[in-house]
């Protein structure tokens, strides 16, 4: 009955917590001492939450059933216990992406894009292109390419029980299309920061957040 009401109780609020999944994704930040804008990555933090928790209810139940299983079969409690483990570390790595609130900021110098697997760092000097890549694989994602030269980029891979992000083959910042609400208006605001070039950024950050439609 606990387990029971645990799971419900979960659910519920995942119910609830995706009824703010489509709040705006942007807020003001600073990068390197001045204004950014922060682009939140999936879902709020709330849902990412909430789903943890329904993954622990879930993996809990399982684990009270493979434990009745034992009794009748080793073997078959051993398989439904794996199976509840895998729930759980399930449950791990969601609240560990909740932890970190996966990002993009937009600075007046550079962007710095702090994933749940990866973070990269490119100065706006050495974007060379802002486009789509992967279109046809589960890394679909918005680019922002660095120059053959650039001296500014750097990544680094975050400690991830799962593959939620990659490292680009080629140096520049991916940002996946299903972490975006609106990829096409993302990308219209990237370019336009980047052919405005530092002016634009100048006249544009300072003033909060960019007024775009929230899908």
């Amino acid at each position: 009955m606990l387990v029971l009401a645990l799971f419900t109780g979960s659910v519920s609020l995942m119910m609830l917590a995706s009824l703010r999944g489509y709040m705006d994704p942007w807020s003001v930040a600073e990068l390197d001492g001045r204004p950014a804008w922060r682009l939140r990555l999936g879902p709020t933090r709330f849902l990412t939450v909430a789903v943890a928790l329904v993954l622990v209810a879930t993996a809990l139940g399982i684990g009270l059933g493979a434990l009745s299983i034992a009794e009748q079969s080793a073997v078959g409690g051993v398989i439904v216990g794996a199976l509840a483990l895998g729930f759980l570390l399930l449950a791990e790595e969601m609240g560990r992406v909740a932890a970190r609130a996966p990002a993009l900021l937009i600075g007046i110098d550079r962007l710095r894009h702090e994933g749940a697997g990866i973070e990269v760092e490119l100065a706006w000097d050495d974007v060379s292109f802002i486009d789509y890549v992967h279109r046809r694989s589960r890394w679909a994602s918005v680019r922002i390419g660095a120059a053959r030269d650039a001296t500014t980029h750097r990544a680094r891979k975050r400690f991830s029980l799962l593959p939620l992000d990659h490292v680009p083959e080629e140096p520049g910042i991916e940002v996946r299309l299903t972490l975006l609400q609106d990829p096409a208006a993302i990308m219209r605001l990237l370019r336009d920061l980047h052919i405005g070039d530092r002016p634009t950024r100048e006249a544009l950050i300072p003033r909060g957040t960019p007024d775009l439609p929230i899908r």
